[in-house]
């Protein structure tokens, strides 16, 4: 498969993991327009990586092939995240920035990248292996069996001569499939747009996800998380970060990131601008950038003067698929609280900007003896809607 049908897959495997994130699940799974594009984007996926996994399948194992690329691509993954919460903690931003990998790039790469990568990660992990025992990241096992399953999906790579005179065949259908994949993503963002006005930020994740044109951090130079200083759980939407010396701005997405390419940060130091509703401006200077390397930042953001807008949070409740009565919703860090009605809806109104938790809770009940309880977040905008809906 060439870059350009790479990418493309790439772009479309991280439009479905934000459709796909369990709190985006109920806003469109109701909708049977958007939900018949989903399947037919999901479908559409499988059928290409099955054909991108039989291109360079020259033993008639294509299935074995795809099942050994599979587990070594999941082991990576397990891994990967810990150790990337490890570097972190340790104040390593080299590792964090090296291992910080998107799943598509773990299983979804050419079959030399992903080798590279998922042996990247098994040896950083290794170096690590025993502050990582230690501390509960992983379970050490992990590595070793990465080693195996890496040796294991190398075995089935082999491409005789025989195997070559058909890749021509596989290559027409994959990209037949990869416009066929550009229909239905099309298709999929247009039915979208019922949420660009009362849900932007799960409208402009999915819209940047889908129109991404590389999930590889190889081409990010920069990465910045933004979160708050009170609730750091939280990362923080809509906030504007801006490299003061070639005036290039952008605005966090849901998940409070943002991302500069090595195409718009070349090599050099820069000074970076941050502004959002009801935090302190921030100033950051001397970011180094080196060529090549992905440099991650958490900026931790100071609550500040208030701009004064106000908007609303409301959502449903339901368990078990019926609507959930009675349940007590906390709104923090206020510590405002409400109950849904008879059909398990709540609101807030009046909500300063800012970010909030927002957590719903379920009292004993013969079906629910222990009780439960879920916490989201929520950023409020002046003249906002959040709908924030809890499932158990």
């Amino acid at each position: 498969m060439n870059d350009s049908s790479t990418r493309i897959l790439n772009a479309a495997v991280a439009g479905q993991e934000v459709m796909d994130d369990a709190a985006n699940l109920p806003l469109w799974t109701g909708r049977a327009a958007i939900s018949n594009k989903k399947t037919a984007l999901d479908n559409k996926i499988a059928e290409i990586e099955t054909l991108a996994d039989s291109e360079t399948d020259g033993s008639g194992v294509t299935a074995g092939k795809k099942a050994a690329k599979d587990a070594a691509a999941k082991t990576a993954w397990k891994i990967a995240k810990p150790l990337a919460v490890y570097a972190s903690d340790i104040g390593d931003t080299d590792l964090a920035g090296e291992i910080d990998f998107e799943w598509s790039e773990l299983r979804y790469g050419k079959d030399e990248d992903v080798i590279d990568d998922w042996q990247l990660i098994h040896d950083r992990a290794n170096t690590h292996s025993a502050a990582l025992a230690a501390g509960g990241y992983i379970d050490v096992i992990w590595i070793t069996d990465l080693q195996t399953q890496i040796t294991a999906f190398e075995d089935k790579r082999g491409k005789p001569k025989a195997k070559r005179s058909s890749n021509k065949a596989i290559n027409d259908q994959i990209e037949l499939k990869i416009k066929e994949l550009q229909t239905i993503k099309t298709d999929l963002l247009d039915l979208l747009v019922i949420f660009a006005e009362n849900n932007p930020l799960f409208y402009n994740a999915a819209k940047a996800a889908f129109e991404k044109d590389m999930t590889g951090i190889r081409h990010i130079a920069l990465r910045l998380r933004f979160v708050d200083e009170v609730l750091p759980e939280i990362r923080i939407p809509g906030v504007k970060g801006k490299i003061a010396e070639l005036n290039i701005e952008k605005v966090s997405s849901r998940k409070g990131v943002i991302e500069y390419s090595h195409q718009e940060l070349a090599q050099g130091n820069y000074t970076l601008q941050v502004k959002a509703a009801t935090y302190k401006d921030q100033t950051i200077a001397n970011i180094g950038i080196q060529t090549g390397k992905l440099k991650t930042l958490e900026v931790v953001l100071q609550k500040g003067e208030s701009g004064g807008g106000k908007g609303s949070i409301n959502g449903t409740v339901t368990f078990m698929g019926n609507p959930a009565p009675a349940a007590k919703i906390t709104l923090n860090p206020t510590g405002t609280e409400t109950n849904t009605n008879g059909t398990g809806n709540y609101s807030f109104a009046d909500v300063g900007e800012g970010t909030y938790s927002v957590t719903a809770e379920l009292p004993p009940s013969p079906a629910n003896p222990s009780g439960v309880s879920q916490t989201k977040p929520a950023f409020v905008t002046a003249g906002g809607v959040v709908t924030v809906n809890f499932s158990f």
